[in-house]
């Protein structure tokens, strides 16, 4: 993903419009590791963790929407899966995730070095099925949504909601902002760095090259588009029974 999923977010209603207001508010987070996402948008407008009161919660959309209706918490950190089931509970959201935690790459795959080219054929294969899978989103979104259908029903209990995590996923959270998807982008991670050196997550800043691998770009990209239309094609006429108009 060239976007972060994280997100710092309040309901529609709150007085909250701004990350400054933030300061002497309890904000609920899925797991600690959020604190990073909370405190890196505090600092764009010079406020520290300290001046809020965070809390974690967990990632549990029953018991988040329950502490926000309740009004424990008055903002909330997480991921889309967490923010996508506050609309599902008929809770509209103001986002106030600054870019400096939107823009950076999510959801990133390491490997270890010594066993990377016994993996190879494993890991490509695989690249490359969601690289299509991608693409074929962007394609025809209806037979994708088809496929999740049959797939994970218990995300399309709610058709509408279904439909509005997979095109999150589809028109941003996977959406190709590079020539090839998935093409690592070293300004991207040197401006990374120096915030989360800011925020002590990292002693130093590293250079990009050491550690950003793009030998399973170009063949995770091996494919035409023609394939995936006509791989569209065939699982359209096999299932008919899931797709919708």
């Amino acid at each position: 993903m060239q976007l972060a999923p994280e997100a710092l977010v309040v309901p529609e209603s709150s007085d909250i419009k701004s990350i400054a207001d933030l300061k002497g508010k309890t904000i609920g987070m899925a797991s600690d590791r959020d604190l990073v996402t909370v405190s890196i948008a505090l600092d764009t407008v010079g406020l520290a963790a300290n001046d809020v009161q965070s809390v974690v919660i967990g990632d549990s959309v029953p018991l988040i929407v329950a502490q926000m209706r309740d009004g424990n918490i008055d903002a909330y950190a997480g991921g889309s899966n967490e923010t996508n089931g506050f609309e599902s509970n008929g809770i509209a959201l103001r986002h106030l995730t600054p870019p400096e935690i939107s823009q950076a790459p999510g959801n990133n795959m390491t490997i270890w070095g010594p066993r990377k080219e016994e993996l190879r054929p494993a890991i490509t294969a695989f690249l490359r099925a969601w690289n299509k899978a991608s693409t074929a989103a962007m394609i025809d979104i209806k037979a994708v949504a088809g496929m999740a259908k049959k797939f994970v029903p218990e995300q399309w209990e709610d058709p509408a909601q279904g439909m509005a995590i997979l095109e999150q996923s589809a028109y941003e959270l996977l959406l190709q902002r590079t020539r090839l998807r998935g093409e690592p982008q070293p300004d991207v991670w040197e401006a990374l760095q120096a915030t989360y050196l800011k925020q002590g997550q990292v002693s130093k800043i590293h250079d990009p090259a050491t550690f950003l691998d793009d030998s399973f770009i170009a063949a995770a990209s091996d494919y035409t588009t023609a394939e995936v239309k006509e791989a569209l094609k065939e699982w359209r006429q096999a299932n008919q029974e899931y797709l919708t108009p």
